[in-house]
């Protein structure tokens, strides 16, 4: 998680893009971890999120097309 943040941010992406990792998606263990693209590694680490995991990079979410 960590190298993924890094070289996104590395690559032009800003810091502070809003960012959500979802895990077991489907499932009634649903959960879901938003925060900035900076932020999200450590607290992944802090709140126990581990594979299999979805990383969601980007804003506009729940806004109408």
């Amino acid at each position: 998680m960590p190298h993924i943040s890094e070289n996104l941010i590395r690559a032009g992406m800003a810091g502070d893009t809003p960012a959500a990792l979802v895990r077991w998606g489907t499932t009634c263990l649903h959960q879901t971890l938003v925060a900035t693209l900076a932020t999200i590694p450590e607290e992944a680490v802090r709140r126990g999120f581990t594979p299999p995991s979805l990383l969601v990079v980007g804003g506009g979410w729940g806004e109408p097309p």
